[in-house]
C-alpha cells in the first residue's frame, strides 16, 4: 500500500510538472528550492514518525 501511494505521488507529479513545463508564471530557481525543502521536511517528519512508532516484536 505504501509503495502505491508513492508510485502514485510520483506520476502525479511528473504529470502537473508536464503541464506545467511552458508556464511563464513559474520561476525556476524559486520551484527548485521549495520542492528540495518540502522533500526534505516530509524525510525529516517520515523518520520521526517511524522512530517513535511503538514496534511490537514477538518471539516464538
Amino acid at each position: 500500500m505504501v509503495l502505491g501511494g508513492w508510485i502514485f505521488k510520483m506520476l502525479g507529479f511528473i504529470f502537473i510538472i508536464a503541464l506545467l513545463k511552458g508556464a511563464t508564471f513559474i520561476a525556476g530557481p524559486v520551484l527548485f528550492f521549495t520542492l528540495v525543502a518540502s522533500i526534505l521536511g516530509t524525510l525529516v517528519i517520515d523518520s520521526l514518525i517511524v522512530l517513535k512508532s511503538r514496534i511490537t516484536v514477538g518471539s516464538n
